[in-house]
């Protein structure tokens, strides 16, 4: 599970940016997400009432918004932050939740076959 992405740069091209309207940005992001993390990325993002109106489109690689480029630094980058943030640390509870449980089983079944090599053992002793 991914639980580390961070922003990495910007895909674009000076010839991309748009002065007059808005500009598609492609930012690339680091590692390459899975659909968990990107689904929490997205509620985190949409959770705020004033990312309503840019929708951001998350690939495997990189994160797509349409804006006005004087828009992006001070309007929609710290929005984007904040949604990575918390979805690294929901997708890290995930990860640790899920350590956790698979440890748990392993313990448990180590357990169970120690039992039954006990009962073995015992029978064995009683062989003799």
């Amino acid at each position: 599970m991914i639980y580390n992405v961070r922003l990495d740069k910007m895909m674009n091209s000076p010839e991309d940016i748009n002065d007059k309207g808005d500009t598609q940005f492609r930012i690339k992001i680091m590692p390459q997400v899975d659909l968990t993390w990107i689904k929490q990325f997205e509620e985190a993002y949409n959770a705020s009432k004033s990312n309503v109106w840019r929708k951001v489109q998350v690939q495997n690689t990189y994160i797509e918004i349409s804006c006005h480029h004087s828009e992006l630094v001070d309007s929609h980058l710290p929005s984007i932050k904040n949604a990575i943030n918390t979805a690294n640390a929901v997708c890290q509870k995930m990860h640790e939740a899920y350590e956790k449980n698979r440890q748990e089983a392993i313990e448990k079944e180590k357990s169970e076959k120690k039992a039954k090599q006990d009962i073995l053992d015992n029978l064995n002793l009683n062989l003799e």
